[in-house]
């Protein structure tokens, strides 16, 4: 799982997408994440409590949303990232 969460941050890299772990550990608030620009600067940042699988799967969400067409992407990444469902859970 590891391998495949390392190739996905190598294609948010390779789009200008910069990935951020953080604890977003509020008392008042449940958010485990998301997507933002902070001028012109691409971020996903997430919760740095979450799993791998659902780091993958907000990953894969997000990346099906963008245009890489003209991106290399890693045979077995692509595959997940035009499959158009999330990474199944572990049993």
């Amino acid at each position: 799982m590891d391998n495949i969460l390392t190739g996905l941050q190598a294609v948010l890299e390779n789009i200008g997408v910069s990935f951020e772990l953080r604890n977003l550990d509020d008392d008042e608030i449940t958010i485990k994440g998301g997507f933002c620009e902070v001028k012109k600067s691409r971020r996903l940042i997430l919760d740095k409590r979450t799993t791998s699988n659902y780091r993958i799967n907000r990953i894969l969400e997000f990346l099906r949303k963008e245009n890489l067409e003209n991106v290399f992407i890693q045979p077995r990444i692509r595959e997940l990232i035009e499959r158009n469902e999330d990474r199944p859970k572990p049993a």
